[in-house]
């Protein structure tokens, strides 16, 4: 089953307090009115496990439908329940 949108995946090695590499994941997810998909995306997402630490950056383009009440809910159910995880940036691509 594919998405309408795909996640592009962009990795960094980060340097932890003892000097040893980290790695690091950053999700970017761009959506426009994805309200059907972005559920499914972002659980996909948060579902990954491994010795790697991530972030989720979405540019949302001003939606017009639910996309942005669901990126919200994401975003604190991240910031809450997945202390591993940085939390999901969420930033409007423009001036809405």
């Amino acid at each position: 089953m594919g998405y309408a949108f795909q996640p592009k995946l962009h990795r960094q090695y980060l340097l932890n307090v003892a000097g040893e590499s980290v790695l690091k994941i950053n999700v970017i997810v761009t959506a426009y009115n994805h309200e059907k998909y972005i559920s499914q995306c972002l659980e996909s997402v948060l579902e990954q496990r491994g010795d790697f630490q991530f972030e989720i950056i979405i540019g949302d383009d001003c939606s017009t439908d639910n996309t942005r009440k669901i990126i919200d809910k994401f975003q604190q159910k991240a910031t809450v329940n997945l202390p591993n995880v940085v939390p999901l940036i969420s930033r409007q691509t423009q001036a809405c």
